[in-house]
């Protein structure tokens, strides 16, 4: 039992020891990594996160109440400008339409009258008998009661058969396209019930449509990095739906407040925008990206996700290095510089100029060959990283 225990206990010594051996064998492996100083590129970027939305988008509304009795057009369809989109059947309701009979009983009662004292003072205004000032008179009660009569029978044939010309103006029950583009919403059916759009009231939205060939790009940019932007600036353009298609545009306007300040602003409002941008999340300023161009073969939708990258800041064939060897000692920076001859680094401050997410640039500290070392990555931390 005795020598079994000892033996046992060896087999434990021996596994330590190897492990032991091991890890100092993995360390003596793996050595400090080093990177020569060279003149490279220093570029700074603003990424910016939103979504492709069209320049131009409206929503048609009916001018006339009724019911939908046909709809001719439906989502994702190319709609040209003036064609019929939806019919609308006239629905008024009774007390509606008694009133109107009425209305054009009574004008054409009053109309008929004038009528016949215009024709009788025209006569007797021939004959001197009345004076031209009476005559005018009666001309112009007799033109404003015809005037109308005819009115009042335009809106009777409007709420009866859903078609009118009033002031020049046709009116009628079929809901024509406004503008040439797609499609993006269809809001009603056969069988709802329109409420016609007004001057005091918004009216029964019928369809959202677009012109997907004119876009924009809508994001929101942060106040730390809106004061590096301005109008002109060139943007590079990547879409989530679409990888592999690079646009590149121009800002066209940045917004001077906020969405934040937008937001409390509006606080206890409804949007009307039909596409609302992503302050919800950053709170920044409202940014819009113009003038790339789509390949003709190419539909973008609205509301693609999109990334625009805009750079900032751009130097050229000045001495970088890069950012993984930069140390920091109480906001100095340093790197450990391997100098010929001698196997142990020695630390170097530096002063920097402008950095990017991979280089820094060196204003005072290096020169050009000069070698850095680049700490090596535990392998543990690697593992927990990943």
């Amino acid at each position: 039992m005795q020598r079994k225990k000892k033996w046992i206990i060896g087999v434990v010594v021996v596994v330590v020891i190897m492990a032991g051996l091991g890890v100092l064998l993995h360390k003596s492996a793996v050595a400090p990594q080093a990177a020569k100083i060279v003149l490279g590129k220093i570029q700074q970027t603003v990424i910016i996160t939103g979504q492709i939305i069209p320049q131009h988008a409206v929503q048609v509304k009916s001018q006339i109440s009724g019911t939908v009795s046909k709809v001719l057009i439906e989502e994702g369809q190319q709609v040209k400008q003036g064609q019929q989109l939806v019919i609308i059947d006239p629905n008024p309701t009774p007390s509606d339409y008694a009133a109107q009979v009425s209305a054009v009983a009574s004008a054409q009662a009053k109309y008929d009258q004038l009528k016949l004292l215009y024709h009788r003072n025209e006569t007797l205004v021939q004959q001197h008998a009345i004076s031209e000032e009476l005559f005018d008179e009666v001309k112009s009660q007799y033109q404003v009661a015809k005037t109308d009569m005819e009115l009042a029978n335009q809106q009777l044939a409007l709420m009866m058969n859903g078609e009118a010309q009033i002031a020049g103006k046709v009116i009628q029950n079929r809901v024509s396209s406004p503008i040439t583009g797609y499609v993006l919403q269809r809001n009603v059916d056969v069988g709802d019930s329109i409420v016609p759009v007004t001057a005091y009231q918004a009216g029964t939205p019928l369809f959202t449509l677009a012109n997907m060939h004119a876009l924009y790009f809508k994001g929101d940019v942060n106040q730390i990095d809106v004061g590096q932007l301005k109008p002109g600036m060139t943007a590079s353009i990547e879409l989530a739906a679409l990888p592999d298609l690079k646009l590149t545009g121009t800002i066209e306007r940045i917004a001077l407040l906020s969405d934040q300040s937008n937001q409390s602003a509006a606080a206890g409002g409804s949007s009307t925008s039909l596409f609302p941008s992503q302050s919800d999340v950053q709170n920044g300023f409202e940014i819009l990206i113009s003038g790339f161009k789509v390949p003709a073969d190419t539909l973008l939708r609205a509301g693609y996700q999109a990334n625009a990258t805009i750079i900032t800041k751009e130097l050229d064939n000045v001495l970088v290095v890069p950012q993984q060897a930069l140390h920091f000692d109480n906001g100095q920076p340093y790197v450990m510089v391997l100098q010929p001859g001698n196997k142990v680094p020695v630390q170097q401050n530096l002063t920097l100029g402008a950095s990017d997410v991979q280089n820094a640039q060196v204003l005072s500290g290096l020169k050009q060959g000069d070698m850095v070392v680049i700490p090596n990555v535990d392998a543990s931390t690697a593992s927990d990283d990943q």
